[in-house]
């Protein structure tokens, strides 16, 4: 508001109309993460059951205490990760 009774800044509503409009994009767009399985899962729950469309192995080169990962596509669309020694 001004100080000698005007109205609102519109200059204020545009910017935050436009923090809103970048925050939903955000939140609606955003893929969920991979979730972690074990090699026994792997085996019996995607393997055994011909249920993986796309294996695709990566380097994390962060210093972690592991080197490799394996994001495995599922035939359903899931993403599931798969953590090589």
């Amino acid at each position: 508001m001004n100080p000698n009774g005007g109205g609102p800044k519109w200059e204020n509503w545009l910017m935050v109309s436009l923090l809103m409009g970048t925050a939903a994009y955000y939140l609606f767009n955003t893929k969920p993460t991979s979730k972690e399985i074990t090699y026994i899962d792997f085996v019996q729950n995607y393997l055994a059951k011909n249920a993986i469309e796309m294996i695709v192995l990566t380097e994390d080169k962060s210093g972690s205490s592991f080197k490799y990962r394996a994001n495995i596509q599922t035939n359903t669309g899931e993403t599931v990760h798969l953590v090589l020694p």
